[in-house]
């Protein structure tokens, strides 16, 4: 779930963000306004304080949604970013439609 435009830095780069293996069903509304912002946070950050480390847990609750293909659809993702100081700060998105929230009300505590 690497966002091609953190990775625009090398043509090689950019290439391997556009593979199945760094991509999951992610509600489209989800992924165009909240997790998109997110994304871009970081960027900013990223220009601000150096580099960052960035982990997606992709979450799949026992009632999770199955397609007709077989394809299983995430109930929820949670972002993890560590600034070079050692902080770090945590998000937790549902995968549904965000109702156009901002993106900081979905800020949670760290495990």
């Amino acid at each position: 779930m690497a966002p091609a435009a953190a990775f625009s830095d090398s043509e090689g780069n950019l290439k391997a963000t556009f593979s199945f293996l760094n991509c999951t069903l992610q509600h489209q509304r989800l992924n165009r306004k909240e997790w998109a912002q997110l994304e871009q946070q970081v960027r900013d950050w990223a220009k601000a304080f150096g580099d960052m480390s960035v982990e997606v847990d992709v979450l799949f609750e026992s009632n999770h949604r199955v397609l007709p293909t077989g394809a299983h659809v995430p109930s929820g993702f949670i972002k993890r970013i560590q600034f070079p100081d050692g902080t770090t700060k945590c998000f937790y998105f549902p995968n549904d439609d965000t109702l156009n929230k901002n993106w900081t009300q979905f800020e949670i505590e760290c495990d």
